[in-house]
């Protein structure tokens, strides 16, 4: 915020361009945060009740494509909090795996399975790195940063 005195009147503040910038901040911020925790609750469910629940032929086989999908989103959610280009590259990574997600679980072919396997990874690691950057910054321990640590470990066997 900057201020300024003229004489005995009172302090002169634009706050505009702080508030603007503070109000984009935050919001990039719970976006990310909503995301991570999103992701981490996700993964938690996944690996250990989906994945067992979910083999083949059984009722719940559908329920994992449906996990995968919100990882998906909730990947990019936490994009958004580094900023816009990385944002728009894991958007478009996580669009084309979710595509070829879909479109593998309804056609099953060895092409989509190796193109799924390979967009998946590929985001799996862009994700993980990420959170990985945000955990090992300089700054006190906090519980986005916990989270984070945990959930870049869950990504890792995920992937």
């Amino acid at each position: 915020m900057l201020c300024s005195s003229y004489g005995d009147s009172y302090p002169r503040c634009d706050a505009m361009d702080d508030d603007v910038q503070s109000t984009s901040t935050r919001r990039s911020t719970l976006t990310g945060e909503w995301g991570l925790r999103a992701l981490l609750i996700l993964l938690v469910v996944d690996i250990f009740v989906v994945a067992p629940l979910a083999q083949e032929g059984s009722a719940f086989a559908g329920l994992q494509p449906v996990i995968h999908s919100i990882v998906l989103m909730s990947g990019i959610a936490i994009a958004f909090r580094t900023g816009v280009k990385i944002a728009t590259v894991v958007g478009i990574l996580a669009v084309a795996g979710l595509v070829t997600h879909w479109t593998y679980h309804a056609l099953r072919t060895v092409a989509l399975g190796l193109t799924d396997t390979g967009l998946s990874l590929t985001f799996t690691v862009i994700i993980t790195g990420l959170m990985l950057l945000q955990v090992f910054r300089t700054g006190s321990i906090t519980l986005f940063r916990i989270e984070g640590a945990v959930a870049a470990y869950l990504l890792v066997a995920y992937g």
